[in-house]
């Protein structure tokens, strides 16, 4: 009689503000009622989630589940990148950008649950030099604020205004030459940029959408890059933002390719939202299809639609 595998809960306490205890017995709960085993983490540092993946035999589990937010998933799903096991996601943390794309619940039971009930598809990865990218990663003004953001001792949305009030008054643009590989073509473009997102899915999170054509299985990176502007059109950027036509806006650049070269002028980068020093050049490609996600049931893959 075969063993049935576990569900490993690693759950990131400085994500969001739920109370710890109160969640771990949702899980086991939960667990109990769709009649599966369940284990649960709690991380203690930066980059422990992903020492845990690396520390235990995999093949021990069905899912391996990122309790936090996206900086939480790409340390997760970076250990699991080319490997059986499945990721499943409850977010919990500020911005949620890769739930939010996959439309998994923002509420806990609702994501618990599907971590259970939900569905196997399978995903894009995005690598830039030595580091995997599952959401949106990027350098210039998001990258200017992950970085004042790591130091709040209070995250969530507001501690990401405050970062944004704050850069708005300091942040000068960034020039960026991109070396654009494409059907064989190759392109060079040199620019002034105010920020430069290479997205693997549509949005930072909170809905804020800076590649509406986004697609996990189509095989490409979206590159979107917004050019320098005076601050008074800022308003005009951030309502086509939030309107999800960013890629329509003036003076937006927006690429879809398999494989680009970056060297900026800075290498204040982040990752997934996570504050991350990266020197030029910065050689960046996909994975096609490289990792396993549980999705709630009623999300339509792109390759359903």
């Amino acid at each position: 009689m075969s063993v049935s595998k576990k569900y490993l809960f690693i759950i990131n306490p400085k994500a969001g503000t739920h109370q710890y205890p109160a969640l771990s017995q949702l899980l086991e709960e939960r667990a109990i009622y769709h009649k599966q085993q369940a284990e649960i983490v709690i991380t203690n540092y930066a980059g422990h989630a992903y020492d845990l993946v690396c520390g235990i035999e995999l093949h021990e589990y069905a899912v391996i589940v990122a309790v936090g937010g996206d900086g939480t998933i790409n340390e997760i799903a970076r250990a699991l990148v080319q490997q059986p096991v499945d990721l499943a996601i409850i977010p919990t943390g500020s911005g949620n950008g890769l739930a939010r794309f996959y439309k998994i619940p923002l509420t806990l039971k609702d994501a618990v649950d599907t971590v259970f009930t939900g569905k196997r598809i399978k995903m894009d990865v995005v690598k830039l030099n030595q580091h995997y990218s599952f959401n949106v990663s990027g350098v210039g003004f998001d990258a200017a604020v992950a970085h004042e953001f790591q130091y709040l001792k209070k995250r969530g949305l507001w501690g990401y205004v405050k970062c944004i009030a704050k850069q708005l008054g300091s942040f000068e643009p960034i020039t960026v030459k991109i070396k654009l590989s494409n059907f064989n073509k190759i392109n060079m473009l040199e620019n002034q940029f105010f920020l430069l997102a290479i997205a693997n899915t549509n949005q930072f999170g909170n809905d804020a959408v800076i590649a509406p054509g986004a697609s996990t299985v189509d095989g490409k990176l979206n590159l979107v890059g917004v050019k320098a502007f005076s601050w008074w059109q800022l308003p005009y950027y951030l309502w086509m933002l939030m309107r999800k036509q960013i890629d329509r806006a003036k003076n937006v650049v927006c690429e879809k390719l398999e494989h680009c070269e970056i060297h900026a002028s800075t290498d204040k980068w982040h990752i997934d939202g996570e504050p991350m020093i990266i020197t030029s050049p910065v050689e960046i490609k996909t994975l096609p299809l490289s990792l396993n996600i549980i999705v709630p049931n009623y999300y339509k893959h792109e390759q359903e639609k």
